[in-house]
């Protein structure tokens, strides 16, 4: 049960670091 838990909170704080990265390459995109 716990490395599955575990499992479940590296994979979400994986798409958020990937989510907050494009996020900021378009930003950096839209100010070129």
């Amino acid at each position: 049960m716990l490395c599955v838990q575990l499992q479940e909170q590296a994979f979400l704080s994986t798409m958020t670091f990937y989510f907050i990265a494009i996020k900021d390459i378009f930003i950096r995109l839209q100010t070129m």
